[in-house]
């Protein structure tokens, strides 16, 4: 019993997911001064350091690797209230049940029209294509990117990822604004015998979504 949760921890620590960054720094009480939390979402805190936008490592979770292909989702995550937000926007793209990873948000002192243009210039200077942009409705998709890790440059990959960004901007008062961030993370796992498997869903450590509400709020496009 004890080897089959072992297994699942070492893989993930081989495959990368323990060398990288932890999950950043998320508010869970109201009373913390800086306003009421946003419903359904983790909340970034202001004083969250998350800086680097970091794709050498697919950033999932400790648990992620005996859990990944859960069907277990943040369903009010994806949801704002009043409207059908980034849950319509899945939904619409074919999923059956929702993904497991969370949603990171965060309030502006800014207007939805500038928080959106400064998500939509960020998302391709980070490398990501947009696949999907509605200004009127505040919504961002990106195209999938793939990637890989081996041992060495011509060596056969050890495991493969590929993620995307689905991002929500909200009005939040008088020229206040909302912004969601969900990213979807699928992994491969590669063996010399069998090759690779299929790509399954993964948990994100919300390391990476952190960078983005950071330099939202920064209003840096500057990559890496």
């Amino acid at each position: 019993m004890m080897l089959r949760w072992l297994l699942p921890c070492l893989i993930a620590v081989l495959s990368g997911c323990g060398t990288g960054p932890g999950a950043p720094l998320v508010r869970s009480d109201a009373a913390d001064g800086e306003g009421p939390l946003l419903r359904g979402c983790q909340n970034l805190a202001r004083a969250d350091t998350t800086r680097d936008f970091i794709t050498e490592y697919y950033l999932t979770t400790w648990g992620s690797a005996s859990r990944e292909g859960a069907a277990a989702g943040f369903e009010a995550g994806l949801a704002t209230p009043g409207g059908t937000g980034m849950q319509a926007m899945l939904s619409g793209m074919g999923y059956a049940q929702l993904p497991t990873s969370a949603v990171y948000c965060r309030r502006y002192a800014m207007s939805k029209r500038q928080a959106y243009d400064k998500a939509a210039r960020l998302l391709p200077a980070l490398g990501y294509t947009l696949a999907h942009a509605d200004r009127g409705a505040g919504q961002l998709r990106t195209a999938f990117v793939d990637r890989q890790r081996a041992l060495s440059e011509q060596g056969p990959p050890l495991h493969k990822w590929r993620d995307r960004y689905v991002i929500e901007v909200s009005d939040d008062g008088s020229r206040r604004s909302a912004v969601r961030v969900f990213r979807e993370v699928l992994i491969s796992r590669c063996n010399r015998r069998d090759g690779c498997s299929d790509y399954i869903r993964a948990t994100s450590v919300g390391h990476n979504e952190a960078v983005i509400l950071n330099r939202i709020e920064q209003g840096s496009t500057a990559g890496g």
